[in-house]
């Protein structure tokens, strides 16, 4: 064979051998080694447990068929009980269960509602007392004056009927006969002449 034919044969023996690893390629990181012994002794003892359950539940599962075994008219109310049980099982574990996630969205929505409805009532609750104050001071300060104004035009007719008695009088006549809207104000009339006679006095 020629030189040429050998190192030809040579080349692409050497082309189709895979290539090495070089050694700046990446390599992935190995995990610790505590994290995974943690792990797999986590998994394994789910293992186990998922097993021991399987296995008292097949334990209660072969009493059960003995006792049928010996006594048939049993076989009905146990499946009835077992029935209950397990329901009742499946209700206390839905109570004990945290809330699902669409639960716990809807859970904080209605949460933050409420509290902006009771800043927004708290709000209303103080512009409300403070309407009610100033409507009850309104209604206090307009009693107040129009109780003062009614009070001067009384004292003025108080004065005039005072200046005008001796005329009415000499004439023998009753000044309600002829200005019948003071009958009204009579008795407020004759309560302001006793006080101002017992002034006098």
């Amino acid at each position: 064979m020629s030189t040429e034919m050998q190192s030809a044969q040579t080349t692409l023996a050497d082309s189709m051998r895979e290539p090495s690893a070089t050694p700046d390629a990446p390599r992935a990181e190995a995990s610790p080694p505590e994290h995974t012994d943690a792990a797999a002794a986590h998994e394994e003892r789910q293992r186990i447990e998922r097993q021991l359950r399987q296995l008292k539940r097949k334990e209660a599962e072969l009493r059960r068929a003995l006792i049928v075994a010996d006594h048939p008219q049993l076989s009905q109310p146990i499946l009835e009980v077992d029935g209950r049980v397990y329901a009742v099982q499946q209700a206390a574990d839905r109570l004990d269960s945290p809330l699902t996630k669409s639960e716990a969205k809807k859970q904080e929505r209605l949460g933050k509602k409420l509290a902006s409805l009771q800043t927004k009532r708290a709000a209303l609750d103080a512009s409300i007392a403070e309407l009610e104050t100033e409507l009850a001071q309104l209604g206090e300060e307009r009693l107040a004056s129009l109780t003062a104004d009614r009070d001067a035009a009384l004292q003025k007719l108080f004065v005039v009927m005072g200046q005008h008695a001796a005329t009415f009088d000499a004439a023998g006549i009753q000044v309600g006969a002829v200005v019948p809207d003071l009958e009204r104000w009579l008795p407020a009339i004759r309560a302001m002449a006793e006080e101002h006679a017992q002034r006098s006095s």
